[in-house]
């Protein structure tokens, strides 16, 4: 769900320019022994591995677009994954991971229908609004990666619904952004990595990537509605998500909490990582 009012906004201001302000001590010379494990992991796995079939340039915009018949970065059932992104006039940088819903089976990809398909450039309004200066990442620049895998950007794995041949590429489409950010943005002050609901979730292997590609940087979480718990009486649900996103890989095996909920990766980060912060909020209406 993408942020849309200006309530949304002021608490994004009031949260991140706290957090940012927190970063902002921090040494950019550090060494991460957190690095290493996310690498064993398997979160840089797909770093330079894809690059775009045509690049185009809309205004401030630069827009990548990926050749959906590699089966890298590609949207779910098959359609053309682009992210984009704009140099802005600060050295700190902004990857925005878009929302909008999941999926792990046929009824809930194609009966329901619970998760975007198609991939879209920036959408000026929110975080992204870059019109108004109460917007603290007005001078950002920005990596927007749009949603359209289902799996919140965790996913790393093709499978075949009911006869549909679904990509589960988050892993892959969240990776690309991050290659568009060392590729043009190769010593950012500080990165905030943030999104919103399934976006939110995706902050978590956000975080992982940009930690691999960036090891010494301080990095920002800032997750919307996105607190990686899982309903422990949807039983079936959880375990199609991990057969068919095939993302228990990326769980480390030292977060001895995160079988109880996911979303205990961030102390398990938080305590490896002294340049990582991570702030969060969410809401009913």
């Amino acid at each position: 769900m993408k942020i849309r009012k200006s309530a949304s906004l002021v608490a994004i201001a009031a949260v991140s320019s706290l957090a940012l302000a927190a970063c902002s001590g921090s040494s950019s010379t550090s060494e991460y022994p957190v690095v290493q494990e996310l690498t064993e992991l398997g979160y840089g796995a797909y770093l330079g591995t894809q690059a775009p079939s045509r690049i185009e340039v809309d205004g401030e915009w630069t827009h990548h677009f990926f050749d959906p018949t590699e089966e890298g970065a590609v949207c779910l059932s098959g359609e053309p994954f682009q992210i984009s992104y704009r140099e802005g006039p600060s050295d700190d940088v902004l990857l925005y991971l878009q929302g909008g819903g999941a999926c792990w089976d046929y009824a809930t990809c194609y009966e329901i229908s619970l998760a975007f398909t198609t991939s879209n450039g920036p959408v000026s309004s929110g975080i992204i609004d870059l019109t108004r200066d109460d917007n603290p990442f007005q001078d950002f620049d920005i990596v927007y990666v749009p949603y359209c895998d289902g799996s919140v950007f965790i996913g790393d794995r093709t499978v075949n619904y009911g006869g549909e041949r679904t990509f589960h590429h988050g892993l892959r489409n969240l990776t690309v952004g991050v290659d568009a950010m060392l590729a043009n943005f190769p010593n950012p002050s500080r990165i905030v990595v943030a999104g919103s609901s399934a976006g939110g979730y995706g902050t978590y292997s956000g975080y992982g990537v940009s930690r691999v590609a960036f090891p010494s940087t301080p990095i920002l979480r800032f997750n919307d509605s996105g607190p990686g718990l899982q309903n422990p009486e949807a039983a079936e649900d959880i375990s199609a998500r991990f057969e068919n996103w095939d993302f228990r890989r990326l769980i480390p095996t030292s977060c001895t909490e995160c079988d109880t909920q996911l979303s205990y990766i961030s102390l398990w980060a938080m305590e490896r990582d002294k340049d990582l912060r991570t702030a969060l909020y969410s809401y009913q209406n």
